[in-house]
């Protein structure tokens, strides 16, 4: 427990697959550390317990990148009420999560940790040196430091852009470099917006505490459908 308490949490909200007893049920993973990470879910397992979990398909969600890539842990603390939650340790040697799902929801640089990091679509267009049309791409997440993102092809971490956000009732142009390039296992790339104007960065809070208002809203929708599926099987 020590050694998990010390390990950077990053904050998240993945639909997860949680495998208990050759019953799978889904489940929402709210924070993770390649030591361990929390669950909410309905009828989750005591302590000790042994479960593995997945991402839960989605097409741009986690699974679609890495493939049905299970996970195994272990429940080492559980709190129940009106919603349950649990504490889980991954059992996994530390190499082979760090080549997987785990470690790509981990991944971020000290500036990002810094600011609200939001999963939503948003539409771009990537200027990049000596290439003359934008190139369109999709992003995963969005948030004040930067973004990641689906972009046509592969571009080099290094590499300078302009980049326009469509946000629904605005357009913000931020300068950003790619610090992290997509790769066989790995096909998105991550954007660090270098100089976000005032207004474009007042903007794009707006934006991104109306997408959390929307997604708290529709998680609270989720667990009354989650218990439902769960108690249907």
């Amino acid at each position: 427990m020590l050694e998990t308490r010390r390990a950077r949490r990053l904050e998240c909200d993945e639909t997860v697959d949680c495998e208990i007893k050759g019953e799978v049920r889904i489940a929402f993973l709210k924070d993770v550390s390649l030591l361990g990470g929390r669950i909410q879910g309905t009828g989750l397992p005591e302590v000790g317990s042994l479960i593995r979990v997945t991402p839960t398909f989605s097409e741009y969600g986690l699974e679609a990148r890495f493939g049905r890539q299970w996970v195994y842990a272990q429940i080492c603390w559980i709190s129940r009420g009106e919603v349950e939650e649990a504490g889980l340790r991954f059992l996994e040697p530390r190499l082979r999560l760090r080549h997987s799902w785990v470690a790509d929801l981990c991944h971020s640089d000290a500036e990002r940790r810094t600011s609200i990091r939001v999963l939503t679509e948003v539409h771009m267009e990537v200027k990049l040196p000596g290439i003359r049309r934008a190139l369109e791409a999709t992003s995963l997440d969005l948030s004040q430091g930067g973004a990641q993102a689906l972009l046509p092809g592969v571009v080099r971490a290094g590499t300078r852009a302009e980049v326009t956000l469509c946000l629904p009732w605005a357009i913000v142009d931020v300068p950003a470099t790619v610090v992290r390039q997509a790769s066989i296992d790995n096909s998105h790339h991550s954007l660090r917006f270098l100089d976000l104007p005032h207004h474009d960065g007042e903007v794009l809070t707006s934006f991104l505490q109306q997408q959390l208002v929307t997604q708290k809203g529709n998680q609270d929708k989720n667990m009354d459908v989650l218990a439902l599926f769960n108690r249907a099987r």
